[in-house]
């Protein structure tokens, strides 16, 4: 029996105690303070009096409590955290004022069911978090349900929220509902049923009585990773929905998905569908798109815009591997990456007034493409894509000879089976080849760049299969390891060229001649470096002979 005493004045007073099997506590006990009873594993029943005011951190945490009561206090009671963690109790009442507070019960595995004798009660965050038996549960009472109070109650399934219970962040995750209605979704926050795997149906209700400037929205991560929702349904004033959050279904088992053209202009979040499972899906005209929408949907098979006029944000289509019929026609804007690891997809023609961002078609299926307007083509929108054969494209006319036009960086850098590459339209406008366009084309053997390309930047086919080149008469700079690693046999430097770079002809086994300009007026390191079939350098003046015969020029 503990002393007579108003309160336990010392905090961990029997902590650890392992074999205390009961508590007779004194008349008027006013406190029981920090871990008094922590890990107590023998003490199983426990009658609290109405005198206490005070419960402090962890008092009972790990005590092995198989009943509990807890007396309606007297007075105002101030109850710590994690006060009753991981005990065995199977049922609790709540006394009326009773206070719960901040993971009081969480990790009670064993417990089965919780009344509230309340009208009206908050449940602080993490109260029940990981009691794994929790089934039986009247949360109708609740006006505040806090951030993961229910969270890991594997064996809780809810049906109705209602319309007056503000649910806090993750407050159901990882539970085990399986149909819920939503009474008030203003009233839910950030991922409140995420990874519920056993929810099926959910049931979205959308109030009225917001002003159309606030709007409504379905909150971040609301569903996602419910790998079993099939169904979701909006009730109410959906008029009204103005947003849908980051993440808001990822994940989700979503094999039929309805969007609906919003009277209001609607706000989505980046990755809201994100590894659905859908085949099919319709655009409405006024529905907005963002980045990451529907990446890693990967049983998607085709896409259509109901709009005259889209833009497909940056990644999203990414790793929708089995998506094959989208038409491209009506696009403006094709951001980063909109399209890539889209394997099975194969494009023909992008549009002249479609703009194509960096990677935007990178790791896709297709086999023979035109650009409409080159002009519009940003770094590496077709690298990688080890299908496609044939690459046509078109030089616009329009800018002034002084800016010219240029193939973009890493343009079909990595297509291994390119063999045929054709400029059209204006290529007299056509200034440079840029970095890495067409490096590793090694079934590319043969171009013909046009006569106005003055520039070749570093590395721009090399390592490609290349065995034959006309470069341009107007051409004036070739960069670091442009042809390096390539097929050449022999090659014609034009006479305006006053720059060559680093390693530029480096490990060309194959080259037999090479010609130099005039103008050329040294020879950079590495240039013909493992050249080992080189027999003959021909150039226009005896001062350039005399330098090459230094072997530090080669």
């Amino acid at each position: 029996r503990p002393p007579r005493s108003t309160l336990f004045p010392y905090t961990t007073l029997f902590r650890s105690c392992t074999k205390l099997k009961k508590i007779n506590f004194p008349e008027g006990l006013e406190a029981v303070k920090n871990r008094a009873f922590m890990n107590c594993s023998s003490l199983t029943e426990v009658a609290l009096p109405e005198t206490l005011t005070e419960i402090g951190d962890y008092a009972f945490c790990s005590a092995g409590i198989e009943q509990l009561t807890l007396s309606n206090p007297k007075n105002v009671l101030s109850t710590g955290t994690n006060v009753f963690t991981a005990i065995k109790i199977k049922d609790i009442n709540i006394p009326k004022d009773f206070r719960l507070n901040k993971s009081m019960f969480s990790d009670c595995q064993q417990l089965r069911s919780v009344n509230f004798e309340a009208d009206w009660v908050t449940i602080p965050e993490n109260c029940f978090y990981y009691c794994t038996n929790l089934a039986e549960i009247d949360i109708s009472k609740a006006l505040f349900i806090r951030d993961e109070a229910f969270r890991k109650c594997y064996s809780l399934s809810v049906n109705v929220i209602p319309a007056h219970t503000y649910v806090y962040i993750h407050a159901f995750s990882e539970t085990g509902v399986k149909d819920v209605t939503i009474g008030d979704i203003s009233k839910i926050e950030k991922g409140a049923f995420s990874e519920c795997t056993s929810l099926k149906r959910l049931t979205i209700n959308i109030p009225d009585g917001l002003p159309a400037a606030v709007g409504l929205s379905i909150p971040e991560e609301l569903a996602a990773h419910c790998t079993s929702l099939q169904t979701v349904i909006f009730t109410g004033h959906p008029e009204t929905l103005t947003e849908i959050g980051d993440y808001a279904f990822c994940s989700a088992g979503i094999e039929q998905l309805t969007l609906s053209n919003p009277k209001n202009v609607l706000s989505t979040g980046t990755n809201v569908f994100t590894a659905i499972k859908i085949k099919d899906i319709n655009i409405p005209k006024d529905f907005r798109l963002n980045k990451s929408m529907f990446s890693d949907c990967q049983q998607l098979r085709s896409v259509n815009f109901e709009a005259d006029w889209v833009t497909i944000p940056e990644n999203c289509f990414y790793y929708c591997t089995n998506l094959a019929e989208i038409d491209i026609s009506k696009a403006l804007f094709i951001r980063d990456e909109a399209f890539r690891k889209c394997y099975s997809l194969s494009v023909n023609v992008i549009p002249a007034h479609t703009y194509v961002y960096i990677h935007a078609f990178s790791e896709t299926g297709v086999k023979d493409v035109t650009i409409g307007d080159i002009s519009k083509i940003e770094k590496g929108a077709f690298s990688e894509c080890t299908s496609l054969k044939r690459l046509t494209i078109n030089i616009p006319d329009g800018l002034p000879a002084a800016v010219g036009l240029s193939i973009p960086e890493e343009l079909a850098a990595h297509c291994t089976s390119l063999q045929t590459v054709i400029f059209t339209g204006h290529p007299e406008n056509l200034l440079s080849i840029k970095e890495s366009a067409f490096r590793k084309t090694t079934a590319l053997t043969e171009i013909n760049l046009p006569d106005s390309v003055q520039t070749i930047e570093q590395y721009a086919f090399c390592d490609s299969g290349i065995e034959t080149v006309h470069l341009p008469e107007e051409l004036r700079q070739i960069e670091k390891g442009a042809f390096a690693l390539t097929n050449i046999k022999n090659i014609v430097i034009p006479d305006k060229v006053t720059s060559l770079g680093k390693g530029i002809f480096s490990k060309c086994y194959e080259l037999t001649d090479v010609t130099l300009s005039e103008s050329v007026t040294k020879i950079p390191q590495q240039a013909f470096m493992n050249c080992y079939n080189l027999k003959a350098v021909n150039v226009r003046s005896e001062e350039h002979t005399s330098e090459l015969q230094s072997p530090d020029h080669l």
